[in-house]
């Protein structure tokens, strides 16, 4: 779980400070910080893309990957949980700040695929490079829509951090085979 651990640290650090600096963050400056994590998270994407030895692995590994997000209720989770916290906090952007931040944290193959692989492997490298981009978007989110950026850490914890673990539990589970 070092990468989830380490992933929401930076969203902490980069959302707080973001949330401290509010508007007096220049819309120039998230603006850009906002192109710059979309255009790494591409390069990023591309690259791991490449890397891949067997196309078709990586194809049904995309179709098999929307299955089960479906099949879970992923998204409609994630909707519950802002409706929630949107009736909690009616009438204030934290409902905004926490599902967007939500999803731009988890949603994603960065965070299912370095999950697994810090589960598995203990390489959280994958993690590692997402907790940077996180930390950027985090502190550009929260400079823009509040602290509801930082309730997206339980959705890290809870998502991130419970495939880590279910990829360790299966990782022992067939160790002896």
């Amino acid at each position: 779980m070092t990468g989830t651990w380490i992933n929401m640290g930076t969203v902490l650090l980069g959302g707080s400070l973001g949330w401290a600096l509010g508007e007096r963050l220049p819309l120039r400056v998230r603006e850009a910080a906002t192109l710059g994590v979309g255009l790494v998270t591409l390069v990023l994407g591309m690259q791991m893309a490449l890397r891949t030895q067997n196309v078709l692995v990586l194809l049904l590994s995309v179709i098999l990957g929307g299955a089960l997000g479906g099949a879970l209720g992923i998204s409609k989770a994630l909707e519950r949980g802002s409706q929630r916290v949107e009736r909690l906090f009616r009438g204030r952007p934290v409902a905004q700040a926490f599902l967007t931040a939500s999803l731009l944290f988890c949603v994603g193959p960065m965070t299912l695929v370095g999950a697994i692989q810090d589960g598995l492997f203990g390489d959280w490298t994958i993690l590692g490079a997402k907790a940077i981009l996180d930390g950027i978007s985090a502190a550009a989110l929260a400079a823009a829509l509040g602290p509801g950026v930082l309730l997206s850490l339980l959705v890290i914890l809870i998502y991130q951090g419970g495939v880590t673990l279910l990829a360790r539990l299966l990782a022992q589970s067939l160790a002896g085979f």
